[in-house]
């Protein structure tokens, strides 16, 4: 997946593919959204207009598909409202309005600020994986208050399961869609919100939320500790960022999120490598009226098949980590005592700089230090795809 037009589905087109009855609804609620011109991200459908008779409407289809299947369930006939009864207390009932909801809030926020899209390269991946989150948190500045994040690297993928503590039975062929909100809390302090999933087009087989605080005397590991409970101890319910368990992220979750927080760095840095990308779909489409109508129907098949999105390729680029070979002895090393090469290979890790520039040294340029591999045992890597400098 690592050429520049291989973004694959993404979550938002799994939304477009399995549920097209949702956008009817987000349509109509972004238009009042858009009439009120002060436009900011959502953090909860509490106040969304449409949003109720959108869950209305699912659990319609959900009433219809168990009436259809009652024989088959052993249920017998039932009415609408011994259905609701009878399934309300389940827990996939339960979940299925959960995940309706999030829907609803993470489609009307990705097109309320027109749907920007970054395919974080593989390569990339593996560099910000081991690049230290050593600088402020103020740093960390999604491009814009609502995009999308798509990471297929295996290394990503793995990272993400951590927080659930699985490791096996992975698919590691499907994306991972992260939809990040950067918004204000009630307090006035700046909050980034991370909606991630992992889903193709057939299953989805993970969601995780993530919410982090950014405060001026905070460094980034600080923000990727976001303790909710300790910030609203006094008042928690008051806060709708509050979750059960924020100790989960600190270690499992550590790794994904941190690489996550290192490409919204990456992107505000010195020097980022970005390609902006059409979507394969418009390609195809455009292509469709030069063809007679039996390929033209086969043209069409393809582009449901392709995201819809435009995109930015970030990181396309980029090597592998690079190894640097050890450098002959001198004369003065070999009649040194200090040891005269390493006798084992390691990682130095990458790490942000900020640089002073400007009149008076007083403007900053964040620099990125690219991770790379040390010492003498070369002939290890010889058969991986790693770049030899």
């Amino acid at each position: 997946m690592n050429t520049i037009n291989a973004l694959p589905f993404t979550y938002f087109d799994v939304l477009k593919k399995r549920h097209p009855e949702l956008f009817e609804y987000v349509n109509k609620e972004i238009f009042v959204l858009r009439q009120k011109r002060n436009i900011t991200p959502l953090t909860s459908t509490e106040n969304l207009q449409y949003c109720d008779e959108y869950i209305k409407t699912v659990i319609n289809l959900f009433i219809n598909y168990i009436k259809s299947n009652s024989a088959r369930m052993g249920i017998g006939y039932v009415t609408d409202n011994e259905i609701i009864n009878l399934f309300q207390k389940s827990e996939d009932f339960k979940k299925l309005l959960y995940e309706t909801e999030i829907n609803y809030l993470t489609a009307t926020n990705f097109e309320l600020f027109d749907k920007k899209t970054f395919y974080i390269n593989d390569n990339l991946v593996e560099h910000l994986a081991y690049t230290e989150i050593d600088t402020i948190s103020e740093y960390v500045c999604p491009p814009f208050d609502c995009c999308l994040f798509v990471y297929t690297s295996p290394i990503a993928i793995k990272a993400f399961y951590k927080i659930q503590e699985k490791q096996e039975n992975i698919d590691l062929n499907s994306p991972i869609s992260v939809f990040i909100v950067n918004t204000l809390s009630e307090q006035g302090e700046r909050i980034i919100v991370f909606a991630c999933w992992h889903a193709n087009q057939w299953q989805t087989y993970s969601y995780v939320k993530r919410q982090l605080l950014i405060r001026k005397d905070w460094t980034v590991k600080q923000m990727l500790k976001t303790d909710w409970k300790d910030i609203y101890q006094e008042n928690l319910e008051f806060s709708e960022f509050a979750v059960d368990e924020d100790c989960v992220f600190y270690d499992d979750g550590l790794l994904f999120f941190r690489m996550v927080v290192n490409s919204i760095i990456y992107l505000s840095s010195n020097e980022p490598d970005i390609i902006n990308c059409l979507s394969p779909s418009t390609a195809i489409k455009k292509e469709i009226k030069r063809y007679p109508y039996a390929k033209r129907k086969i043209l069409k098949q393809e582009a449901k098949s392709v995201t819809e999105l435009d995109f930015a390729s970030v990181g396309s680029r980029l090597g592998k980590i690079i190894v640097q070979k050890p450098q002959p002895p001198s004369e003065s090393s070999l009649s040194s005592s200090e040891p005269r090469q390493l006798s084992a290979r390691f990682i130095v890790r990458g790490h942000w700089r900020n640089q002073p520039r400007g009149e008076g040294n007083r403007q900053r340029k964040l620099i990125w230090i690219k991770p790379y591999y040390k010492g003498s045992d070369i002939v290890a890597l010889i058969n991986k795809p790693y770049d030899i400098k």
